[in-house]
């Protein structure tokens, strides 16, 4: 059973199980998409401004808009899909018979947290999800993980409104910070004022503002994160 978009919560579309692994404990992964605008001005000026592609520069505002998210919710949901989706990450407590609540990733809280109205309209459709992706000795714990996840939903207006939140200097510079951190390859800071009050186009813009992947070819491509998926 998959939540409707009408009540301001995201609406689910799908909840996976992960077993541990070096880098994670085992946890559950849920997915919720969210009805906006496109709004994608942002993404394409600074895609067409850095010489990059949609992929890399769209993971850089997804990172900076979940930074804006957090900071105004206090949650720990994540944006990706270039503002489309929202994902939750909570564990799942250790040993079938662990009585202990799950923990989402973020810091402990002190007090219970009352659900919203829009957060307590999709529990039982995450619980349902989570039933359903949970494998035999784990299923018990169903309902508690689902009341973590939902505490941690933002509604869809917060997630719209932090995806429009960052600009264009905070993309650029996030994504300096991140794929040319030497400052070998893009626009020193002190010189983007100046250049980007001129209209650019793919092929107007200074060549000292493409990073290696434009101008050397696919041996200096900067590293795709692995923590971002399109």
């Amino acid at each position: 059973m998959l939540n409707e978009d009408t009540n301001g919560a995201p609406r689910l579309a799908e909840a996976r199980y992960r077993e541990a692994n070096e880098s994670h404990p085992e946890h559950v992964h849920v997915r919720f998409d969210i009805e906006r605008a496109p709004g994608m001005h942002l993404l394409d000026k600074a895609t067409q401004l850095l010489h990059s592609s949609d992929y890399l520069v769209g993971g850089v505002i997804d990172g900076l808009a979940t930074e804006h998210l957090r900071n105004a919710t206090g949650a720990t949901a994540s944006i990706g899909e270039d503002g489309y989706a929202v994902f939750i990450t909570a564990t799942i407590p250790p040993g079938p018979a662990a009585t202990a609540a799950p923990s989402v990733d973020t810091a402990a809280r002190t007090a219970p947290v009352a659900l919203t109205p829009e957060q307590a309209a999709v529990q039982p459709a995450i619980e349902e999800a989570l039933t359903q992706a949970l494998p035999a000795s784990r299923v018990q714990h169903a309902g508690v993980l689902a009341e973590q996840v939902a505490k941690e939903l933002p509604t869809r207006d917060q997630v719209t409104a932090a995806y429009h939140q960052p600009t264009l200097d905070e993309v650029i510079d996030k994504y300096a910070e991140q794929y040319d951190p030497d400052g070998r390859f893009l626009m020193p800071k002190s010189l983007r004022t100046v250049a980007l009050s001129y209209p650019h186009s793919a092929t107007a813009a200074p060549a000292a503002a493409a990073p290696a992947a434009a101008a050397s070819g696919p041996a200096q491509r900067p590293v795709i994160s692995a923590g971002y998926g399109r």
